[in-house]
Parts: structure tokens; C-alpha cells; sequence
């Protein structure tokens, strides 16, 4: 998945929640597959009874980070986030939900993370990847796609010599043919 912002790949983070984050590693937001939110605010009746509400300011035409759709542009208890109605996912942008979470404080149990280090980790793990994949030259992420090249290049080469022996046997059995049609003529 893909940063509606800068387009960088976003990072997983595991949670003391349960799942793991989908984080920008430029600091510029966190999508949330549909329901998902509830594990993050301790008050999560209140989102449904405030719902979504009226629009705020956001780029036109950006698009969601799972299914490709639309996001809208949302206003949930005070917070701007976007929301997808395709697959009900959520972006939201840097400290949207530590910002939600204090909005609709009061459940049976509190929750506690730190969206800031969400974000510091993911920019860790993206430098890593980065550095990974320079390091390597595109070693492991081209490795497969060499794998079958190999393997096609191998396959097609003992087709063609099969299909060139079968060739070369069955035009010599032709001449050989002839040959014995014509010194039986003789």
C-alpha cells in the first residue's frame, strides 16, 4: 500500500492493540482497514454516534491506499481524516488519532499508545528497506523474477533441440525414404 500524500510505500508497525499500522515512513499519516479504529479509541460509541460529518479541506482525486477508490474528505469528532466507502478504510493524517482517542475518552478499558513513535519506527524500518535495497542492488527483489527467466530460458533451449532433433530425423527418414524408392526403381 501506498501513502495518498508522497506515494512511499507505507510501513507496518505492530501494536499493543492488536493490529498493525499501516504508517507513512514521511510522517504523513496512518491508514486504518474498516473497524479497526475501535481498537484505537477507547470511546468508539461516540464515533458512531457523531459519524462522519461534514467535509474538510483535502486534494481532490486521492485515492485510497487498499482498493484504489476514492477517499472523502471527513470531519470525525473534530478530526480530519479521510474515508474510504469502498472498503470503509480510514487515513488518517499525522496525529488524527491521538487526537480522536482524546476526543472520545471514557471506555471501559483506556488506551494508551504513542502515535509519534508509530511514526519514528516507520521511518526506521523505511530507511532500512531503502538502505536494504541499495545495498543488494535489487538482488532479492529481482531474485524470483531472475529465477524464471532462468528457468524459461532452459525449458524454451530443450524444446528447441528437441524440436531440431525431431526435425533433423524426420527429413533424414524422408531422404531415406527416397533413396530406397529410387534403387528399387533401378
Amino acid at each position: 500500500m501506498h501513502c495518498p500524500n508522497c506515494q512511499n510505500d507505507l510501513v507496518e508497525i505492530p501494536t499493543l492493540e492488536g493490529p498493525q499500522l499501516d504508517v507513512c515512513p514521511g510522517q504523513h499519516g496512518i491508514w486504518l482497514d474498516g473497524g479497526e479504529i475501535n481498537l484505537f479509541v477507547e470511546n468508539y460509541r461516540a464515533l458512531a454516534s457523531h459519524g462522519p460529518g461534514a467535509g474538510v479541506a483535502a486534494a481532490h482525486g486521492t485515492t485510497c491506499p487498499k482498493c484504489g477508490g476514492l477517499l472523502d474528505p471527513e470531519s470525525v469528532l473534530a478530526t480530519a481524516l479521510l474515508a474510504c466507502r469502498a472498503c470503509r478504510g480510514w487515513w488518517l493524517p499525522n496525529g488524527s488519532l491521538t487526537q480522536l482517542n482524546a476526543a472520545a475518552r471514557g471506555g471501559a478499558a483506556q488506551i494508551r499508545f504513542d502515535e509519534a513513535e508509530f511514526y519514528r519506527q516507520a521511518e526506521k524500518r523505511g530507511l532500512q528497506s531503502l538502505t536494504r535495497g541499495a545495498g543488494q542492488a535489487g538482488q532479492s527483489r529481482h531474485q524470483p523474477c531472475a529465477e524464471h527467466v532462468w528457468f524459461w530460458t532452459l525449458f524454451l533451449s530443450a524444446a528447441l533441440l528437441f524440436a531440431m532433433t525431431f526435425t533433423v530425423n524426420t527429413v533424414a527418414e524422408i531422404i531415406r525414404q527416397r533413396l530406397r524408392q529410387k534403387y528399387r526403381a533401378l
